[in-house]
């Protein structure tokens, strides 16, 4: 069955892939400065707490020089606590993955800083030291924030930070500090590594991240073609199996049937375009209506339309959103006139009929080509009401089954008893009611 949500603004699904496509980006950036959070709180967590000179009174009284290295440690700690809290609040920026770059790059530098200025007792120079390999874990952890920039502005930092750093420990620590060609050269080496492999991994997991995006892209557009011709519920179910099954649920549900009275006559001499224009502007206002009712398109018939309220979802209250469809086909055509009319066309006019019974609704056909569709006496009936509107002169048929479900229901427009009418295929008439 076609979806009037699907059919009117047929985009969305597609409207949500694009979100998707635009989302994953950001989303694996946000994720991956949380990451990058997390690991800078607790690698200065752990430092600071092992570190065995300090104490939390001494941090309290006054951070001195002694101290400088637990007080870049608590920086960390505020800084990654405090970029947690706007992230769980907030959308990632561009400005913040550079800032949060920058700042993990400025504290390293601190750290290989105070080597210069308090080197230990062993000690040959700041390209020697152990933990020389915090250096490439930023760098590498710059890719987390799924820029491909990030990487290279840290490596940049790095790099121009750490020469002067270098020099100044050849001046003040001349005869400890052994920062020759070889070792500073290496130290580069090792960086432009940690850039590259940095810059191909975050290329890599966004070219993976937006091949799951245009894949989810591919299944929405898939999903919306499908919801061209069927409704949405059942495009989601047909999608999951890998055979459609055929045959049907017995259920009850209301069927909603209107046609055009004329048409097909007044269509004699126009051009088929214009034909096909004029249907298309009274389907989109009819079935914008019984979009708006909760129901859902099972077929066109030439200048008639099917629709089904309470399949393949069972609802309560489908009677009454059959009504309030009818009603509001009937403000909707009212509108469409007054614009025919101003562009000197006639005015169109329409029967509606209303019913509401046992039918079964499932796949009808065959395994390579089946539709989803009702069948049943109540069907029928529908059509049936729907052909009478002609000789009582009305607009819309209401059986008294439809009328009886929706009694009492909001929005329900009260109704007029018009007596009983025979139908083919029934032995005793259907007492049926109009609009008021």
């Amino acid at each position: 069955m076609i979806d009037p949500r699907r059919a009117t603004s047929g985009g969305r699904a597609l409207e949500r892939a694009m979100a998707v496509v635009g989302d994953t980006i950001e989303q694996a950036a946000h994720h991956g400065e949380v990451m990058a959070a997390w690991s800078r709180l607790g690698i200065a967590t752990a430092f600071l707490v092992l570190w065995p000179a300090v104490t939390w009174y001494e941090l309290l009284a006054g951070i001195t020089s002694a101290y400088v290295v637990e007080a870049v440690a608590v920086v960390a700690i505020g800084w990654s606590l405090g970029t947690l809290w706007w992230l769980a609040r907030r959308r990632i920026t561009s400005r913040l993955v550079i800032v949060s770059v920058l700042f993990d790059c400025a504290l390293v530098l601190s750290l290989f800083a105070m080597y210069v200025v308090r080197p230990p007792s062993l000690y040959f120079g700041v390209t020697r030291v152990a933990g020389l390999g915090i250096v490439y874990l930023v760098i590498v952890g710059a890719a987390l924030r799924m820029t491909r920039s990030g990487a290279l502005v840290a490596a940049g930092t790095i790099a121009l930070g750490l020469l002067p750093i270098v020099l100044a420990d050849n001046t003040w620590n001349a005869g400890r500090a052994f920062n020759g060609g070889p070792s500073v050269l290496a130290v580069y080496l090792l960086i432009l590594g940690a850039a590259l492999y940095g810059w191909f991994s975050a290329r890599r997991t966004r070219e993976l991240a937006l091949e799951a995006a245009r894949l989810t892209l591919s299944g929405e557009r898939a999903r919306a073609r499908l919801g061209a011709y069927v409704s949405e519920e059942v495009a989601s179910a047909s999608l999951a199996l890998d055979e459609i099954p055929l045959g049907g649920v017995r259920q009850e549900a209301a069927v909603l049937f209107a046609d055009l009275r004329g048409f097909t006559t007044a269509s004699e001499g126009k051009e088929p375009e214009q034909v096909v224009a004029e249907l298309n502007e009274y389907l989109e206002a009819a079935v914008a209506a019984i979009r708006e009712a909760g129901g859902v398109v099972d077929k066109y018939i030439g200048d008639a339309v099917m629709a089904v309220f309470g399949v393949p979802t069972p609802k309560p209250d489908d009677a009454a959103c059959a009504l309030r469809a009818a009603v509001g086909m009937e403000h909707a055509l009212a509108d469409l006139n007054l614009r025919r009319a101003s562009r000197g066309l006639p005015p169109l006019r329409h029967g509606i009929g209303v019913h509401r019974g046992v039918l079964v609704a499932g796949n009808i056909g065959t395994p390579e080509r089946a539709q989803y569709t009702v069948i049943g006496d109540t069907v029928n009936v529908a059509s049936r009401l729907e052909g009478q509107t002609k000789d009582l002169g009305v607009s819309v048929l209401i059986s008294s089954a439809a009328a009886a479900a929706a009694d009492g229901a909001p929005g329900v427009p009260p109704l007029r008893p018009l007596g009983g009418v025979q139908v083919k295929g029934r032995v005793e008439p259907i007492q049926v009611y109009g609009l008021a």
